[in-house]
């Protein structure tokens, strides 16, 4: 149900509303399509109802309430995401026009405000007075974003939402919903930051009519003399200064911060500070998928087990005091059951509050755990297998059953902690909001410099299977660049992938519908990427290896692997890697939404001419002017950018990404304002050396001023006046760094050191039978290609992962075994004999536990001379070697001891062809 309360809320924020909450209620009430929604959209039919109940009332009453149908379509539209017949839509754009139009009369005024107001602030502050509410408020307003008057307030009256890391931000609240706080993160100018950090004295509260007369009385004195506005006037006039200053894009995206979810305190903090590649254990693979069955006893006694468990650790931590516990289950320890794994992501997340308690309470007692947590019989109602973890659809449709109409608060938050998991990193928790309320979204992102630390701790890792490594580093990479879905990843085909110029390193990407799924929206697309030189050359190899196999199989894994096994093998370790290096909270996912920042921020560049100037050397990389240009070169076809609609380019980055409108896109994966700073304006910026004295906190007659603005490569244009880079002095005026500020090396080249040598280390040292054996397949130039991968792909289906990760055996000293590799090397069926002794029997034990070993079925047979009677001997026998042997008779000669070998599921040609590989 529609909450006319926050419509009228929103409505006023916007500007004077001309109805009340009657007419709100009236029209919600007489709406039953609008009730009755089940998606977050209208057809035109559904306004018909609507239409025929406004005509029936009286003229005025009428016009109020079409007023107030208008702002509810707005607050559909743009608050909650719906979407709108096209003769709707426009009805609203022609609104939007006509306000920008009102808002575009204050232009004679905004002309010039910012620059009186800057030259009236120096001179007070190099007087030595303190900056009052006004003057601070007016420096945000002009130099910092067009902010609502409300979290100027907040701004105004709270020291803490100033995050004093550089460059400073401004971290300032919106809303709270369900517990998750919506937040907007703007990027503090040099003098705001100055103000707030230095000069100003907080008030302890500050409400919007106090702003308003503290700004009329500043605005209506020397050397301003306006006359008094309204404070929708003076939001009128704030926007177009801003209208001025940049474009209306960037103006409207800055002003309404309610269309975006800033990054969490927190986890922003993580990424600013400096991150070394991390090592890892390689762990086993979850448990092989089958087919989901019915519900029956067997998964209802794996439920028991786990709810048991969730009883076992609540009645634990009674006995602790109810304090927090350590780690009482640990994801990797949990046997995860194939037919419905929610009872143990239920027990998981019992042990996660018990040891980090509540969102507000550090220690909760045992009745909230089980209230937050007894779900068990509604879990056993909606089973989760397995397989479907790894299908995002699937895994949505359940999270959708379970959630339903209930709207359960702490379901909702159980389902949250599921989106967490590496099984559950599908779940898309923005689809479970109710439609006629602002969807609650996951605000994270992988950035470029956290995937480079991530490249780099793979390569570093050590992999037992080397290939498995290379699957691994080339998902990771085409996810993000790529800004593709989980299920995309592992859908794509050999035949998707399209090097369109090799010099530019440019490729193409078709994300289109496979025999094992479609794309989200049911359409298919195509996206350009321009990959660093290692990521490109690992992308060739991996497609070089793959050349002969047919051009509809998978890009990653090995031929016939199924889409749910290749998830386990090689999106799983991926997902332990980004949650060591960006926190638990990260998932796959953001590897995509941070794609997607990276995507609009190069197009947003390539617009503005604006290339980043300083950074890290793979996130300067990204954005270096050539390599946007190549990206977008498919775009431009050797055009000027001034002869094309630039405007079209933020449709067409959208298309790729696989949405229909951007608001989508800016709502759920363009986190923040902060990234935006300085998009749309000058790369330099000029100011008085009098404003440059007081942003560097240096004293009048100090002769400082000139060694800092050489450092930084200021240009002088008179006297008095300097140009400098906007980003330099940004960073200097906050972090007190003056030394001279160089280009990183942005040559997309120079990203990933010594691509080959990587590749071939990661073969060679993978000290495993199955890195071994690939050495001599990969280097065997005699090998026939169209064979090669085919071959590979059937030894590593024989093998399965736990042997393939084994280490390499060591059989020396055993003679036997040695002769029986050279002899029999291409019969169906071994047969030899060995000496029936001990220590052959504690050799012959030791060799069968071997992994790759274990795949043979040894059988023993004692040929005898009869009548005389072996049965001492055959129990001798079977104590040494584990294995009873079975009596035969022959015609004469010693007692002979024979082992027989097949194979346990394969035939045993390969596994002999394998050992013969390693070169014993």
């Amino acid at each position: 149900m529609l909450n006319t309360d926050d419509v009228m809320a929103w409505s006023k924020q916007r500007g004077p509303v001309t109805y009340n909450d009657e007419d709100l209620h009236w029209i919600v009430n007489n709406w039953p399509e609008l009730r009755s929604a089940q998606k977050r959209e209208l057809q035109k039919a559904d306004f018909n109802s609507i239409r025929s109940a406004l005509k029936s009332i009286p003229t005025g009453q009428q016009r109020l309430r079409n007023n107030a149908l208008t702002d509810i379509q707005h607050y559909l539209v743009k608050q909650c995401q719906w979407r709108l017949p096209p003769e709707q839509q426009d009805s609203l754009n022609d609104a939007d026009n006509v306000r920008f139009h009102a808002i575009m009369q204050y232009s004679h005024i905004a002309e010039g405000l910012a620059d009186k107001h800057h030259n009236h602030l120096i001179q007070l502050l190099d007087e030595g007075h303190e900056p009052t509410i006004a003057m601070v408020a007016m420096t945000l307003l002009m130099e910092t974003a067009p902010m609502p008057l409300a979290l100027l307030c907040q701004a105004l009256t709270t020291p803490e939402t100033v995050e004093k890391t550089p460059p400073y931000t401004l971290n300032l609240l919106i809303n709270t919903f369900n517990d998750a706080e919506q937040r907007v993160r703007y990027q503090l100018s040099p003098m705001s930051a100055k103000l707030l950090s230095t000069f100003f004295c907080y008030p302890e509260t500050l409400t919007i009519k106090q702003l308003m007369n503290e700004l009329q009385s500043y605005l209506s004195a020397s050397p301003f003399y306006l006359d008094k506005l309204s404070k929708y006037s003076f939001s009128h006039l704030c926007r177009c200064h801003w209208y001025l200053k940049t474009n209306r894009f960037f103006t409207e995206d800055m002003a309404t911060p309610e269309m975006q979810w800033a990054i969490p305190t927190e986890r922003y903090q993580q990424m600013k500070d400096q991150q070394s590649p991390i090592t890892f254990q390689e762990q086993k693979s979850l448990p092989p998928n089958k087919a989901h069955q019915p519900h029956n006893s067997k998964e209802a006694s794996q439920a028991s087990d786990f709810t048991k468990l969730r009883r076992h650790l609540i009645t634990e931590h009674a006995k602790n005091n109810y304090q927090p516990a350590n780690e009482l289950i640990q994801t990797n320890s949990i046997s995860w059951p194939v037919d419905n794994i929610a009872p143990a992501l239920m027990a998981l997340y019992t042990a996660h509050l018990i040891k980090y308690g509540g969102v507000r309470e550090p220690n909760l007692a045992n009745r909230s755990i089980r209230n937050y947590t007894s779900y068990n019989v509604k879990l056993l109602q909606y089973p989760l297998p397995l397989d479907a973890c790894w299908d995002d659809e699937r895994i949505q449709a359940w999270a959708n059953a379970l959630y339903g109409q209930s709207q359960d608060k702490e379901l909702f938050n159980f389902l949250k902690f599921v989106a967490q998991q590496p099984a559950g990193d599908g779940l898309d928790i923005d689809e479970l909001t109710p439609p006629a309320k602002p969807k609650i979204v996951d605000p994270n992102l992988v950035n470029a410099d956290e995937l480079d630390t991530i490249l780099k701790s793979l390569d570093i890792q050590h992999f037992y299977d080397p290939l498995k490594w290379l699957f691994c580093r080339v998902a990771v990479s085409l996810s993000f660049h790529g800004c593709l879905r989980r299920g995309e990843i592992l859908r794509l085909r050999i035949c998707d992938v399209h090097l369109i110029d090799g010099d530019k390193k440019l490729w193409r990407l078709d994300i289109r519908k496979t025999k094992e799924g479609n794309t989200k929206s049911k359409k298919p697309r195509y996206i350009f990427i321009t990959l660093p030189s290692g990521e490109h050359y690992f992308l060739k190899q991996l497609l070089k290896l793959k050349q002969s196999q047919p051009c509809d199989e998978p890009l990653i894994g090995y031929l016939g692997e199924s889409i749910s096994a290749r998830a386990q093998h090689y999106l799983l370790p991926i997902t332990r890697v980004i949650k060591s290096v960006c926190g638990s909270s990260a998932r796959f996912h953001h590897l995509r939404h941070g794609g997607v920042t990276v995507l609009f921020q190069q197009g947003y560049r390539l617009v503005c001419h604006n290339p980043k100037t300083h950074g890290k050397a793979y996130t300067q990389a990204l954005f270096d002017q050539q390599t946007i240009a190549n990206r977008f070169s498919y775009w431009l076809e050797e055009q000027e950018l001034e002869y094309l609609n630039s405007d079209w380019l933020q449709f067409e980055i959208t298309r790729m990404i696989g949405h229909q409108y951007f608001a989508t896109t800016r709502l759920s994966y363009l986190h923040g304002h902060d990234w935006l700073y300085g998009l749309s304006l000058p790369s330099e910026v000029t100011l008085t050396k009098q404003t440059l004295r007081i942003l560097f906190s240096l004293p009048k007659q100090s002769g400082d001023l000139s060694r800092r603005l050489k450092a930084l490569g200021a240009k002088s244009i008179s006297n008095q006046r300097v140009t400098i880079n906007r980003d330099k002095l940004l960073i200097a005026t906050q972090s007190g760094y003056f030394q001279s500020l160089p280009n990183s090396d942005s040559r997309l080249e120079s990203t990933t050191a010594k691509p080959f040598s990587i590749l071939n280390q990661k073969i060679a040292t993978g000290n495993s039978i199955w890195s071994r054996w690939l050495m001599g397949q990969l280097s065997d130039e005699a090998k026939e290609e169209d064979k090669r991968w085919l071959v590979i792909s059937h030894a590593a289906e024989v093998l399965g992962e736990e042997v393939r990760n084994s280490r390499i055996p060591s059989i020396k000293g055993v003679k036997w075994m040695k002769i029986w590799l050279r002899q029999y090397f291409n019969q169906e069926e071994q047969r030899f004999d060995i000496p029936a002794t001990s220590r052959v029997g504690q050799q012959f034990k030791t060799l069968f536990s071997i992994p790759i070993l274990s795949l043979l079925k040894p059988t023993l047979t004692l040929e005898v001379k009869p009548p005389k009677d072996f049965t001492a001997l055959q129990c001798k026998i079977g104590q040494y070697f584990s294995v009873f042997p079975e009596i035969k008779n022959k015609p004469n000669g010693q007692p002979l001891l024979f082992v027989d070998l097949k194979a346990k599921k394969a035939t045993i040609d390969t596994i002999i062809h394998i050992l013969q590989g390693l070169k014993y």
